[in-house]
Formats: C-alpha cells, sequence, structure tokens
C-alpha cells in the first residue's frame, strides 16, 4: 500500500527555471522540492472522508453529538479501506453499451 506516499508529488526536475538563474539557487529550490512533499494520501482520503462525515451531520446536527475523535477514526477507517481496495487488483469491467 502506498499511503505514505505524497498525495500531489512534484520534482524540481520538472520545474522550468530561468535560464539565467544562477546554478546555486536552482539547486538550493531542489533541495527544498525534495525536503516538502505535501500530504500523504491517507491524510487526503482521511480529510476528504471527514469533509462528507460532517456534511452528512450538518443537515440533522440535532440527531447526532458531533463527537470529533469517532469523526477522525470513521474517516482514517474509510481512508485506509480506500487504499486498500486500490491496492489490490481490480478485474476489468465491460463498459455499458459496447
Amino acid at each position: 500500500m502506498n499511503a505514505d506516499e505524497p498525495a500531489f508529488p512534484s520534482l524540481a526536475s520538472q520545474v522550468f527555471y530561468p535560464k539565467d538563474m544562477p546554478k546555486e539557487w536552482v539547486d538550493k529550490l531542489a533541495q527544498i522540492d525534495c525536503e516538502r512533499k505535501g500530504i500523504s494520501k491517507r491524510e487526503l482520503f482521511s480529510a476528504m472522508a471527514m469533509q462528507g462525515i460532517l456534511a452528512s451531520r450538518a443537515t440533522n446536527s440535532a440527531q447526532y453529538k458531533m463527537d470529533k475523535e469517532w469523526t477522525a477514526q470513521e474517516a482514517r477507517a474509510y481512508a485506509d479501506a480506500l487504499l486498500k481496495a486500490l491496492s489490490t487488483p481490480s478485474e476489468k469491467t465491460p463498459r455499458r453499451g459496447g
């Protein structure tokens, strides 16, 4: 499972620097880029799941106690389930309509 890999990876080699930029600046930017990985896929999927959980409760807020710990655990569980499903090879599903 690649859950801890960056959700939005970027490489310094993909960045185009101005031709007149000093080489030491380019090298420093490349080093910073390697150190800055951003959020992981697990963190991204957890945040998205939490957003959905909270949004679904917003319309029924009187019914639900907003338990932060439970919500965070549920969001993480949904994220882990999605990561597991994505790491499992799937069978090709025939397209509808031919």
